[in-house]
């Protein structure tokens, strides 16, 4: 399936936010939406800070969108900070993160697809398959 192109399909920001919550808890990362485009993710006794942003149709995201990480991440008594883009990142946001000294972790689109084929069908259904778009399915009582 062709996963990027379906992510592409995605006008309505809430859908990506939706999906990011549900794949990254899916994964394994303890992960919950605290308000529009941030996270908290509980991952190996690290408390991370999530930016989700739905870029595959614009430009990378950079130091001009990811703006007082430093400041995001104390004012929710986080430890590291994630990017979760269905697009690119920028060098200089890579290289801001490393020289922060702050654990961190950046998914680009390409990561994320890459990884979605292990997920459970749950996830490919509710947004790749049968489910309607960005709508859970309703598992029956059996």
């Amino acid at each position: 399936m062709k996963y990027k192109q379906k992510i592409k399909e995605w006008d309505d920001e809430k859908i990506w936010m939706r999906f990011s919550v549900d794949f990254l808890n899916d994964m394994g990362w303890e992960t919950s939406e605290i308000s529009e485009n941030i996270g908290i993710c509980n991952y190996k006794g690290i408390k991370y800070l999530v930016s989700f942003r739905n870029n595959i149709n614009e430009g990378a995201i950079g130091t001009n969108v990811e703006k007082n990480i430093t400041e995001r991440i104390k004012e929710h008594n986080a430890e590291g900070f994630i990017g979760f883009y269905s697009g690119n990142y920028t060098t200089s946001l890579f290289e801001r993160l490393t020289s922060m000294q702050v654990n961190f972790k950046l998914f680009n689109g390409s990561r994320i697809t890459t990884f979605i084929p292990f997920a459970h069908s749950t996830i490919i259904d509710n947004y790749f398959g049968n489910g309607v778009k960005g709508h859970h399915l309703i598992p029956g009582n059996f």
